[in-house]
């Protein structure tokens, strides 16, 4: 009887522990999938917003430029486009988030949007006859 004890307890040994164990592999596994479709809707939300964007309807494009920044706050490419989206409409500054905090936004994301920032901000200050 003692060793039919010992097999039984080896095997629930063998089966519980790795649970245990993989329980913090399996939680970090399943928050890695959200994130994971979590940017991806975000990248779907952007390129609806371009789509929206390239035929001019502006507003739906900055709504999906937004869903895109909140389903993935760090992606400097929702933050860019939306401020492309307000300039567009001439929201340059804005009172919640016009052109430029956009744009703001998106380079403290990524820093090496900067260069594009500036060209970009340059042409739309230009053609709002803003400089010359």
């Amino acid at each position: 009887m003692p060793k039919l004890h010992l097999f039984i307890t080896g095997i629930l040994i063998s089966c519980i522990f790795p649970v245990i164990f993989s329980h913090h592999a399996l939680a970090q596994s399943i928050g890695l999938d959200r994130q994971i479709s979590e940017r991806q809707t975000a990248q779907d939300h952007l390129i609806l917003g371009i789509d929206f964007y390239l035929t001019d309807e502006l507003d739906s494009a900055i709504q999906e430029f937004r869903q895109a920044q909140q389903h993935w706050p760090e992606y400097a490419n929702a933050h860019w486009n939306l401020g492309v989206g307000l300039a567009k409409l001439g929201d340059l500054e804005g009172e919640e988030e016009g052109e430029v905090t956009a744009w703001a936004q998106a380079e403290r994301v990524d820093p090496s949007i900067v260069p594009i920032r500036d060209n970009v901000s340059a042409l739309v200050t230009y053609n709002y006859g803003i400089a010359s």
